[in-house]
């Protein structure tokens, strides 16, 4: 093995070493270092800048580059923790060759491969040493700390402990979301398993199917040995795109519901066995729907089962009494992944359309990270447009802070199946304006608690935002009151539904037993 090799060495050689990076696979070498008894010749964490916010990562010390003193490292590795087409960028923008670290050493995939790996089989033993039980295991299909399906699973974990319940999130492979949980001291384990869909665009490939239902089949067997000696009573499936949770609690004849937050289509997502997800789907004691959009959109699935429960959101960590719309500049912001079903690129052309009536006090805030083509259509059409007011933010985990200093958020997306961050923009004061697309019409009555203008239309959008900016007096009004509908998409309503829902699901059984 690679990994145990790679770990060997560096215990055998008489030189410590710095890590490179303190991003995922920085946390994960790290950790990996503790798992082999080498944690002690990591003197810490480089990184190429002051931006990173702290100068400790997981009880290392974190230095900034320009800091290092020669004399001080000329005994010391460096590991660059990034994955191997990184590693190049690495070397040309940080310039570490002029240090004079004794070895610079790369990772190749392989041996990352073989970290992630090792990491999560060693929550196995973990998990079988636990002398806790748990009511509900909830399953995950990703491990990544600021999607929208994650946020739900950390909200309901810890919510639902306040009405008796403790849940078990089962993650399917390495990730930061850990780190959200870890923070707010949720229970769970990693059990690898693999998605069940893939790209369209790729097309069906058999035999990688075929290696996801290898992995699955011991993720199964794993997670049954769970249910039984945690005497597990319900299975809560977080997503369309995992299955391994339902399978499990199939086979232990417990009763399991499935959450279903995406239209899998309009994410470039087929399943591999559509009719065996359908026939797994509809074996649920519950359908879990987050917008009756969604209910009606997706024709496949048994309505019998059906139910509407909106996502919750923590509307009390964005209230914020304040005033909107009282300085000059306007701020107008869009928070989501930059990729053109969020229709970044028809905001700009409707402030381009605006500017060339005269109206140049806008500020746009784009926040998030986004798809690389994207992202650079958007840039290449502000510089050859001159439009100096977009801000790029990037990703945030403090989206409160910056909607306490936007005026109108604008949800240009193509389609939502229901909308946090109108719901969050609302619950923070500001005036919201969005699609007629998906479930966004459910959360905003238009002309009343925001404005709703037709789906990929700039100049019904750049209309939408000068009736903001030239009646400010109903605009805030109007922003008030979807502040104030905005407590109805509260989490603690939210928690009320599930937990109801948990305790008809229990009760029920009881009875078939």
């Amino acid at each position: 093995m690679k990994e145990k090799l790679f770990f060997e060495t560096i215990y055998n050689s008489l030189n410590d070493f710095y890590i490179y990076g303190t991003g995922m696979i920085g946390k994960l070498l790290y950790k990996r270092a503790v798992y082999f008894g080498v944690e002690k010749r990591c003197k810490g964490f480089i990184v190429s800048t002051d931006s990173y916010g702290s100068r400790n990562c997981l009880g290392k010390e974190v230095f900034v580059l320009d800091e290092l003193n020669n004399s001080d490292i000329k005994s010391d590795n460096v590991i660059l923790a990034a994955m191997p087409d990184l590693q190049a960028i690495f070397l040309n923008n940080i310039e570490i060759e002029s240090l004079s670290f004794s070895k610079i050493i790369n990772l190749d995939a392989t041996l990352i491969e073989e970290m992630r790996d090792g990491y999560v089989n060693s929550f196995h033993n973990r998990i079988n040493n636990d002398k806790e039980n748990y009511d509900v295991i909830m399953m995950s299909s990703d491990n990544v700390y600021t999607s929208g399906a994650f946020l739900c699973i950390c909200d309901l974990a810890k919510g639902l402990q306040k009405f008796g319940y403790k849940l078990l999130v089962v993650l399917p492979h390495f990730g930061m979301g850990e780190e959200k949980l870890i923070e707010e001291k949720i229970s769970y384990v990693y059990i690898k398993s693999e998605a069940n869909v893939y790209e369209i665009s790729d097309g069906y490939n058999l035999a990688e199917w075929e290696r996801r239902k290898e992995i699955n089949y011991e993720a199964i067997n794993s997670l049954r040995k769970i249910i039984k000696n945690k005497k597990v009573k319900i299975v809560h499936n977080n997503t369309l795109y995992t299955y391994v949770g339902a399978e499990a609690a199939l086979k232990e004849r417990i009763p399991y519901v499935w959450h279903i937050r995406e239209e899998y289509l309009l994410q470039n997502k087929m399943f591999f066995e559509k009719k065996y997800i359908i026939d797994l789907i509809e074996k649920a004691y519950k359908i879990i729907y987050v917008s009756d959009y969604l209910k009606q959109a997706e024709k496949e699935f048994d309505k019998t089962k059906a139910l509407t429960i909106y996502d919750g959101v923590e509307i009390e960590r964005y209230q914020n009494k304040r005033k909107i719309l009282e300085n000059n500049n306007i701020q107008i912001t869009m928070i989501g992944y930059l990729i053109d079903r969020k229709g970044q690129i028809e905001l700009l052309k409707a402030v381009k359309l605006l500017n060339a009536e005269g109206i140049n006090n806008i500020r746009v805030n784009l926040v998030g990270d986004g798809y690389e083509p994207y992202v650079c259509e958007l840039k290449k059409y502000i510089k050859s447009n001159n439009m100096h007011c977009v801000n790029f933010i990037g990703r945030t985990t403090v989206p409160q802070e910056i909607l306490w200093n936007s005026d109108i958020v604008v949800i240009a997306s193509w389609t939502e199946t229901f909308g946090r961050v109108t719901i969050e923009a609302q619950s923070a004061g500001c005036f919201v304006i969005g699609s007629d697309a998906g479930a966004t019409p459910e959360l905003i009555e238009d002309g009343i608690s925001g404005l709703i203008f037709p789906v990929k239309n700039e100049r019904k959008l750049a209309d939408s935002i000068k009736f903001v900016i030239f009646n400010k007096k109903k605009a805030k009004e109007i922003a008030l009151e979807g502040q104030r509908r905005a407590s109805y998409y509260s989490l603690n309503n939210n928690l009320i539904k599930i937990k109801n829902l948990y305790d008809s699901v229990i009760s029920d059984n009881k009875k078939k037993v």
